[in-house]
């Protein structure tokens, strides 16, 4: 018995709302609780707590009379219940005149009336028999479509509305709201009295039994944590006691879509169209480490009350349906406090996949997989190595986003994948050639023993922001593939001067006469032939190129800005050697099964590196 009823009446009229619930409590016992202000228990804070139970009814009852109608707190009520009403949220607001009156006057015009003509007052009847089978009737109306109501209202939903009336919170849950009914809890929309959007999640299964008083402590230790990663907790309740106590978990909304969502439309597009670029999956997995870094800050939480065993604040499995995204800002949110994440450190591998995910797959740390053992209180591995299992489920994320779908979801009854050999099996994959330090990055997240994987996560959101950005990384494997590597080699070189000297004679000239001050010979007796010398100044050049940023000295082209100052290199001339190197890029390039789109994306990359050198280049001396 979960939906309610609310009573509004004047207590001048007390005696008569005494005999509408008599009523009322008879006809809905076991369907609908009906409610009245005489629940409210000495010392409780009386207007929060009927504030809370107006904003929690599935329907209300009103009764009438010129007392009611005075009253500014009676009037104050019937407006929350019109607009609630208005709003879809309340079902139903009956009401019954008691006495003749002005309803007409305020919202009561608009709501259903049960007498019939609505005209007709109670009391215009004599007392006695007549009189009392007209509030009966009026009861059997009112109780009939309350129990109606009951039965049509979302079971979860109206678990929800119990435990925060029970609570005296004033959050309203809407009428429209979905609830998503889990196996360990039931999350659903709220709103706040300023309108605000807000998220509740309770806790409803057995397996929490005794780690309840854990579980809230964990939850209100992390709603310390404020990050934009992060759904914050504004609030953690406990409603009832015994084996009826519920956690009730109040939480800001979460922007965007299920991750899940995003990968799978990622999967139906080309590695050109998709969203999640190595870029974009930097940003994305950066994030979510900066705030698992202020998760394991935390100080542990005592497992019982004599603080005899503390509990590490771990994260744990990253499940793509579990994190929220928004890709116009490429924010993530994760949630620290899901009922699945807290149940994984206490359950060994076999059980947790049995009881709480079914198709967790590969979502099971090697270490633990292989003792079989939960992770707390008994287990034997120190801290940092318990705070490294989430480095692990960094790396299952971030190798999911590269490749653009979810890996570690099996159905039952299918073997898992061993992310660690697929990602090795996949090294010669498109994002692993070009992205090697993402490539070394995760390979060294998913090592299968803690001890191998980085020092803490700080570490790790360190190297996250090391990586190199798109065009530096695609510009860098397209170096060793075909400019330093023995495919490219002197060859390259040969190839790139020839070009650059029919598109710049006077660079020939330049050349010329370096190469004789070299050899000791005349410049007029010097043929330009690219040799080793003019090969590794062309690989120094390029190398410039590749490592320069614009910033204070030293940079990567501060050993030969001068030089090329000396010579009074002009615009044209850089352009030139641009364009011929881009050519010769795309011919090396053109002899390997790359297409067309692959070869303008490489030199789109490598154009993006040369302009801030050029700019450089060119400007005058500080």
């Amino acid at each position: 018995m979960d939906s309610s009823l609310f009573v509004s009446y004047s207590h001048l009229d007390l005696p008569w709302m005494q005999a509408v619930k008599k009523h009322l409590e008879g006809m809905l016992l076991g369907r609908c609780k009906v409610w009245t202000d005489e629940e409210i228990a000495p010392g409780s804070s009386w207007e929060q707590v009927l504030r809370g139970n107006l904003g929690q009814a599935a329907a209300a009852l009103v009764l009438v009379s010129p007392d009611y109608l005075v009253s500014p707190w009676c009037r104050a009520e019937l407006k929350a219940l019109a607009e609630a009403h208005q709003r879809g949220r309340v079902r139903a607001v009956y009401w019954i005149l008691l006495q003749p009156c002005g309803w007409q006057w305020s919202e009561l015009a608009q709501l259903q009336a049960v007498q019939e003509p609505p005209t007709r007052a109670l009391l215009d009847l004599p007392e006695g028999p007549e009189r009392q089978a007209m509030l009966l009737a009026c009861c059997e109306r009112v109780a009939g479509g309350a129990a109606k109501i009951a039965e049509t209202e979302d079971a979860a939903l109206a678990v929800v509305r119990r435990l925060l009336r029970d609570a005296n919170c004033e959050i309203e849950i809407p009428a429209q709201a979905a609830a998503i009914k889990g196996d360990f809890s039931i999350v659903c929309r709220g709103l706040l009295k300023n309108g605000d959007d807000i998220y509740v999640k309770v806790l409803t299964n057995t397996p929490l039994h005794s780690m309840r008083g854990l579980f809230r402590r964990v939850s209100e230790a992390c709603s310390t944590i404020h990050h934009p990663a992060v759904i914050r907790v504004s609030e953690v309740l406990t409603v009832g006691s015994g084996y009826d106590q519920r956690i009730v978990i109040l939480s800001d909304k979460a922007h965007g879509q299920a991750l899940a969502e995003v990968l799978r439309q990622d999967q139906d597009r080309t590695p050109d169209e998709r969203h999640f670029t190595p870029d974009r999956v930097r940003v994305l997995v950066l994030r979510i480490a900066e705030a698992l870094c202020l998760l394991h800050q935390l100080p542990p939480v005592p497992w019982q009350d004599d603080g005899a065993v503390a509990y590490t604040h771990l994260m744990g499995p990253l499940v793509p349906h579990n994190i929220f995204y928004d890709p116009v800002t490429m924010r993530p949110q994760i949630s620290l406090v899901g009922v699945t994440n807290f149940l994984w450190h206490f359950f060994d591998a076999p059980t947790f996949q049995r009881i709480v995910a079914p198709a967790s797959g590969t979502y099971l740390l090697p270490e633990k997989a292989r003792t079989q053992q939960p992770m707390a209180p008994e287990q034997p591995m120190s801290r940092a190595e318990q705070l490294a299992g989430d480095q692990y489920f960094l790396g299952l994320l971030a190798l999911q986003l590269l490749e653009a779908k979810e890996l570690f979801r099996q159905p039952p009854g299918t073997a898992p994948i061993d992310p660690l050999l697929y990602l090795r099996s996949k090294a010669d994959w498109r994002w692993a050639r070009r992205h090697a330090q993402w490539f070394d990055l995760i390979e060294r997240l998913l090592a299968p023993e803690p001890g191998q994987r980085f020092p803490d996560m700080n570490t790790v959101v360190t190297e996250l922001r090391a990586l190199e950005e798109n065009p530096r990384a695609i510009a860098k494997y397209s170096y060793r593939e075909y400019i330093a590597s023995a495919a490219g080699g002197m060859e390259f070189s040969r190839r790139f001067y020839t070009d650059l000297f029919a598109r710049a004679p006077a660079l020939r000239e330049l050349f010329q006469h370096a190469q004789a001050l070299r050899l000791g010979a005349s410049a007029a007796q010097t043929a330009v032939l690219p040799d080793d010398a003019h090969h590794a100044k062309l690989l120094l050049s390029l190398q410039s190129v590749l490592n320069f940023r614009r910033g204070a000295a030293p940079t990567a082209i501060d050993s030969v800005t001068a030089a090329h100052a000396r010579f009074r290199l002009t615009l044209p001339q850089f352009e030139a050697f641009e364009a011929s190197f881009l050519d010769t890029l795309a011919h090396f390039m053109s002899r390997t099964a790359h297409g067309r789109d692959e070869v303008a994306e490489v030199q789109k990359a490598w154009h993006e590196l040369f302009a801030p050198v050029t700019r450089a280049m060119l400007a005058p001396p500080a």
